[in-house]
């Protein structure tokens, strides 16, 4: 019995179950808006759609809401913002087994919004943030380490308006 579930949203482009909105025409750049979490997820580092290539650079709000059914995430090198609860496995049960979530090492990412990354069942390696220099409140919750650069500005409550916070 195959599980699927698809996280709702307005999208621009639809590839391989991912859904899209497009960020820029003019860098041609991309944020994952949603998709069909399920199995082994590779988010692309790019996108061709009507013969242009863009480049996936952020995750949307509520992009991967995770449940039962994902065995791993991994995201690519080119992500450079992490949006308020883009990464959310609150709901998912405890009977499940644990995700892992891959972020690769010499990632760009520079923002981490409020509780980007909330993980209460997945597994992760320690995570790292060579180039991050916004931390938002609790933007990463339930890993076991992470690793970032001395000089990030940490965000305070009165800066989560910056990452969509009403």
């Amino acid at each position: 019995m195959a599980v699927s579930a698809v996280t709702a949203h307005a999208y621009d482009i639809e590839d391989n179950g991912i859904y899209y909105n497009v960020v820029s025409l003019d860098e041609m750049t991309l944020a994952v808006a949603g998709g069909n979490w399920v199995g082994d997820v590779v988010i692309p580092s790019s996108v061709i759609y009507n013969g242009r290539k863009f480049t996936v650079t952020k995750l949307s709000k509520w992009a991967m809401k995770v449940y039962a059914g994902l065995n791993s995430v991994t995201l690519p090198s080119t992500i450079k913002e992490i949006e308020e609860s883009a990464i959310y496995d609150y709901e998912r049960p405890q009977s499940c087994a644990p995700y892992r979530l891959y972020i690769p090492k010499d990632n760009q990412i520079e923002t981490l919004g409020w509780q980007a990354i909330w993980t209460n069942y997945g597994e992760t390696n320690t995570l790292h943030f060579p180039k991050l220099r916004k931390y938002g409140f609790n933007a990463v919750v339930g890993v076991s380490a992470i690793s970032i650069p001395p000089r990030v500005k940490f965000l305070t409550d009165g800066d989560r308006i910056a990452f969509g916070w009403n």
